[in-house]
């Protein structure tokens, strides 16, 4: 997840790094040496019930069967980030929850990027005797890499908690003796217990 700031253009202010698949041990060690720069190991997990952030773990980082130190990991429910953006998706005016994309394809924002955003759709499925909800591709949407990005960027958003009122005085410039005061959060202090302790 970034900001954009118009004089020192995109600062990134957290980074997901998927960890499924053949490479995990080295995401994990690659994440822990980025630490202070708020990089993190992170696995999508689905079905009903999980919930789409919650605090991070410590997991180990193993070379050649050995321990040699730990990362820390965020367990992202997927299906309830996909219920959000969805949801999210459907307001038309601006405003809170209101989605915004590029108008120049060329960025990425093509027929292409959107048919992969609306690659799934919800659906009850029966197994085993008993129903459940589940997120399925749809007939002619392949890929799906749209949503995953798009999941993992706005649970980075969640976990991150940003002050928007303090990033739009930010990015309008106005000077900090100006800006009025507000008392401190909660968050500022996890963060700043994560940075020291971690």
């Amino acid at each position: 997840y970034s900001f954009a700031d118009p004089k020192r253009g995109l600062k990134i202010s957290m980074t997901f790094v998927d960890s499924g698949g053949h490479k995990t041990q080295d995401v994990y060690r690659e994440c822990a040496k980025r630490i202070y720069k708020r990089v993190f190991a992170i696995k999508g997990y689905g079905g009903d019930g999980i919930p789409y952030t919650k605090p991070p773990s410590k997991v180990k980082m193993v070379v050649n069967g050995k321990a040699v130190g730990f990362a820390w990991f965020y367990a992202i429910g997927v299906d309830a980030g996909k219920t959000d953006i969805m949801s999210n998706l459907k307001v038309q005016e601006p405003g809170a929850k209101f989605c915004h994309f590029p108008k120049e394809s060329e960025r990425g924002y093509d027929s292409l990027y959107f048919s992969g955003l609306l690659s799934e759709k919800l659906v009850m499925k029966a197994e085993k005797g008993r129903t459940r909800w589940a997120w399925v591709k749809l007939l002619g949407h392949e890929r799906n890499e749209a949503l995953d990005c798009r999941n993992y960027a706005l649970a980075a958003f969640r976990v991150l908690d940003p002050d928007l009122d303090a990033v739009a005085e930010r990015l309008r410039g106005t000077p900090k003796e100006q800006q009025p005061t507000k008392p401190k959060r909660n968050r500022v202090r996890k963060n700043r217990a994560m940075e020291e302790g971690w």
